[in-house]
């Protein structure tokens, strides 16, 4: 797998999907199944109904086949990957969200969502590792921008499904689209791709993409792209000159508490009275927690008589589930991915592009939710950026090794020769002398 700083052929988008063969596919079928599975419950939320029948069905589907390509000898990079760092850490959390089956109060509940993260992590780690070994690491980022949009498509169907034409579709997919739009500006080679993820991550009116946004904008002014770079040092000229003459406060007014009453922890649509009321909880069971998934639900959608479907905070959603080792798991999960990516290989604008999807995907798994929780939201988005992150640094780490396993073993191929030559040589001229 390469990277180049310039691609001139484009993979065709035809070649392009069937690379990741019928695991793409699966993939793929997803939001087609929100057409079936999307409805209110008249009963709890953990009623197995005929959609919940459904997606039991299309887990179990997913994890049959992912599991039987890691068996498989083309499988064995996939397997090895699973088992190292950075992606270790999160295998180890959702281990960990399965056992807590034992102690939740809804122990199927707990076990299957648990297991439903397992079978999505194992299938987008072995449809990146089919794209490893059959394309670029330019085809991967394109096969994952691909994604989103197919998502962003069958999101806006829907959307116009249920509400109509003129309801606002730039809302469609706003957990997730905003966590792309930095492989879209630094990475991605595909126009129409770029354009359409960068539109609807800009016009979707969510408060966390501009407040993740600001830090990877920021970092353009270090792009070898001479058009980022002057956008990105104009964007930095009018927020520093905004800061000065307006002053914090008004600043924030207008872009991350755009909307808002004011500025401040108490003006994040509930979420102040949510984290308290969880580190309150938390408390209460530090070591184990309350079971994956269903202790938040219990605690803060059942008893707390909030209609959330999460606490919003992937760090506090993970200690709600199984304790305190959870959201430090996670920590490591994005720690060392961030370190990963300081590979001397990776061109300038990608590394660029790698941290500030990193930081975004991290205010996404913070504010919203996502990582930390069950299948929802940011969940996949993240994974799958986070994981094609980490193989293309792991691939670009095992060339250099390659190599200079290569170059030592051609130097004491060297080395050896030169010596059975100067040896040679020494013994034809003893023999001349003797004579």
């Amino acid at each position: 797998m390469e990277i180049a700083n310039h691609q001139g052929n484009i993979t065709s988008l035809r070649h392009l999907i069937r690379q990741a063969g019928w695991y793409g596919y699966l993939l793929l079928m997803e939001p087609l199944l929100e057409f079936l599975t999307s409805r209110g419950r008249r009963g709890g939320y953990d009623t197995v109904d005929s959609s919940a029948i459904l997606q039991i069905a299309y887990t179990m589907l997913i994890f049959i086949f992912a599991v039987r390509y890691l068996m498989l000898s083309c499988g064995k990079r996939a397997l090895v990957f699973m088992f190292k760092r950075p992606t270790v850490y999160l295998l180890l959390y959702i281990l960990m969200c399965i056992l807590s089956f034992v102690w939740s109060e809804k122990p199927l509940y707990s076990a299957f969502m648990s297991f439903q993260c397992l079978s999505y992590l194992i299938l987008l780690i072995v449809i990146l590792d089919r794209l490893r070994n059959n394309c670029t690491a330019q085809d991967m980022v394109e096969w994952v921008m691909l994604w989103i949009v197919w998502q962003i498509f069958w999101g806006t169907a829907l959307r116009m499904f249920r509400w109509g034409f003129f309801h606002n579709i730039f809302f469609t997919e706003r957990l997730q689209t905003g966590i792309f739009i930095f492989l879209a500006i630094y990475i991605s080679k595909r126009k129409l791709f770029k354009w359409i993820v960068m539109a609807f991550a800009l016009f979707s009116g969510s408060n966390k993409i501009y407040a993740g946004m600001i830090p990877g904008a920021l970092l353009g002014i270090f792009s070898k792209n001479r058009k980022i770079k002057v956008v990105s040092s104009v964007g930095a000229a009018v927020l520093i000159s905004g800061l000065i003459y307006f002053g914090l406060e008004p600043v924030l007014q207008e872009s991350v508490f755009r909307g808002r009453a004011g500025v401040g922890m108490e003006y994040t649509s509930g979420r102040d009275w949510m984290w308290e009321q969880s580190l309150d909880l938390i408390r209460e069971k530090p070591f184990l927690g309350y079971g994956f998934v269903s202790g938040e639900r219990d605690k803060i959608f059942v008893g707390g008589g909030v209609n959330t479907i999460s606490v919003h905070n992937m760090l506090l959603s993970a200690a709600f589930g199984v304790g305190i080792i959870g959201p430090l798991l996670l920590f490591l999960y994005f720690a060392e991915t961030t370190i990963l990516c300081f590979g001397k290989n990776l061109p300038w604008d990608w590394l660029i592009g790698f941290l500030a999807t990193i930081g975004i995907s991290f205010v996404f798994s913070m504010t919203g939710p996502g990582l930390g929780g069950r299948v929802y939201g940011s969940w996949v988005a993240t994974v799958f950026v986070m994981t094609m992150i980490g193989m293309i640094c792991h691939s670009q780490r095992s060339m250099d090794r390659e190599l200079q396993d290569t170059a030592s073993d051609v130097e004491a191929v060297w080395w050896r020769s030169w010596e059975y030559t100067a040896g040679s040589e020494r013994y034809n001229n003893s023999r001349h002398l003797n004579k």
